[in-house]
């Protein structure tokens, strides 16, 4: 079948020549299978699950003859589909194909497009252009296609326009979706005290395409967080405000804060963690009494809450006069305005109360008589 079509084409050449006319170049264009590669590991990419992380698409441009093509009536591109675009961070004049094509980007049309340039080199029979791209999510969830092409392109003035023996086969065709998306979805969380058991949270976001909802979470020691307060996106705005007051149910020194962001297909994002100073003095967040006080040996004392519940869990230390522990009472309360501690063993002298707020690892101290 070459030899037929090698012996077609110089018929043809020959006889043009002869009568003086254009020589046609006849070429078989074809654009290999697309590699969606790690640009880090080299690893292959799964197309159906690709992050907002950056990645290169990798095809074969290929001219399979049976003549060289003339550089200036062919033309390489790439369309990336509506969920991909260019890595802004990629230079297309550092792109392969350099020595037969000058690269050019259009961000309306999504499309990468390589054409020679003058005094360009003739793409061989049998030699392919090896394309590389460093590509992005453009955090649209959703799927869409990259097709890779080599086009006829011929200039009306080249005196050896191509002709396609196979125009069907100039293309191939990669589906893929983009899973990951709440990249662009900026947020900026701050908080401020209404007063020692309340707060305002403030934040706003970017881009709410892919937003289900978001959710306000609350930690008393940074670490354990639950939510707070919810709430659903408003629009995809260039910026869009949220406020939310909380009250807190027992009054801590600090809290911390965060917001997570949960996209419509399970994603979740995190903001960073702020803490809030919402009592600046121990005594506005915690002021206890030991009663009675003197209290008579292996009685019964209650620890009260001057200023409010005990909502947390305590550890009540009982110390001798030297700062020995000699006893150790763990409590749960909520909504108590006192708890009960039961001594053993007490004889008549001065001692030591040490009361630990487990949740804000408040401490106090107090004396404690027991009398005769």
């Amino acid at each position: 079948m070459k030899y037929f079509l090698s012996t077609l084409v110089g018929i043809m050449l020959l006889f043009k020549i002869a009568s003086g006319q254009t020589t046609t170049v006849y070429c078989n264009f074809t654009a290999g299978s697309i590699d969606l590669v790690d640009p880090v590991t080299s690893a292959f990419l799964n197309a159906n699950t690709l992050t907002n992380a950056p990645f290169l698409a990798e095809f074969y441009a290929t001219n399979n003859g049976p003549e060289d093509a003339p550089p200036a009536n062919f033309q390489v591109v790439l369309s990336l589909g509506s969920k991909l675009m260019l890595d802004p961070s990629f230079d297309l004049a550092t792109a392969s194909g350099s020595n037969y094509v000058t690269w050019t980007y259009s961000p309306t049309t999504l499309q990468i497009i390589g054409r020679p340039y003058i005094g360009a080199a003739s793409l061989p029979d049998g030699v392919g252009i090896f394309c590389s791209f460093k590509l992005v999510s453009n955090n649209i969830l959703g799927t869409s296609s990259l097709q890779a092409k080599i086009n006829i392109n011929n200039d009306p003035a080249s005196s050896s326009p191509i002709s396609d023996i196979f125009p069907g086969d100039n293309g191939v065709l990669l589906s893929y979706g983009v899973v990951t998306i709440l990249n662009n979805n900026t947020t900026t969380l701050t908080a401020s005290k209404l007063d020692c058991n309340s707060f305002a949270a403030n934040w706003s976001t970017g881009n709410e395409d892919n937003v289900a909802k978001y959710e306000l979470q609350t930690s008393a020691n940074g670490v354990e967080f639950a939510t707070t307060a919810d709430a659903l996106p408003t629009g995809n705005s260039i910026a869009n405000n949220y406020r939310k007051s909380i009250t807190l149910p027992n009054n801590l020194a600090n809290v911390f804060l965060r917001l997570k962001t949960i996209a419509i297909n399970g994603t979740i994002k995190y903001s960073s963690i702020i803490r809030l100073a919402l009592c600046d003095k121990v005594s506005e967040a915690w002021v206890i009494k030991v009663a009675p006080n003197p209290v008579m040996p292996n009685a019964p004392f209650k620890i009260v809450n001057v200023n409010g519940l005990f909502n947390s869990d305590l550890q009540i230390q009982i110390l001798n006069s030297k700062g020995q522990v000699l006893q150790t009472h763990r409590k749960a309360a909520t909504n108590l305005s006192n708890i009960e501690i039961l001594p053993r063993y007490l004889s008549a002298g001065s001692y030591f109360i040490r009361a630990l707020n487990l949740t804000t690892k408040q401490v106090v101290s107090l004396p404690l008589i027991v009398g005769n």
